[in-house]
C-alpha cells in the first residue's frame, strides 16, 4: 500500500492520492539507484531540487513502505538530519544470487 487513507476520502480523489503516493514512492527509489544510501532528509532536499516539494512525513513514508517491500534496508548508520538530529541511513537492498 502506497497511500493511507487516515482520512476516510474515497472515489476519484482517493485514486488521485494513491498515484501521487506511488509516484512519490517510484521518485524516491529511483534515487536510491542513482545514491546507494540517503537519510530521509537527504532524500527530501534531492527530491526538492528535481521540483518535487514534499513533506518530510511523505519521504519517509515512502522510505518505509520501500523497506517493507524489500527493496531498501535501513542501517545502523546515523548521519545529521534536521536540526542536528540524528537519522538512520538507508540503502539499496543487496542480493546474493
Amino acid at each position: 500500500m502506497t497511500y493511507y487513507n487516515t482520512t476516510g476520502v474515497q472515489g476519484e480523489q482517493l485514486g488521485l492520492f494513491t498515484q501521487k503516493a506511488n509516484t512519490q514512492q517510484q521518485i524516491i527509489y529511483q534515487m536510491f539507484k542513482r545514491s546507494i544510501t540517503l537519510t530521509p532528509s537527504i532524500c527530501q532536499r534531492m527530491c526538492e531540487q528535481q521540483g518535487n516539494r514534499w513533506p518530510i512525513t511523505s519521504v519517509r513514508r515512502a522510505i518505509t513502505n520501500l523497506t517493507k517491500d524489500g527493496l531498501l534496508e535501513k542501517t545502523d548508520e546515523q548521519r545529521p538530519g534536521a536540526y542536528n538530529r540524528p537519522e538512520y541511513v538507508w540503502k539499496i537492498k543487496q542480493y546474493n544470487f
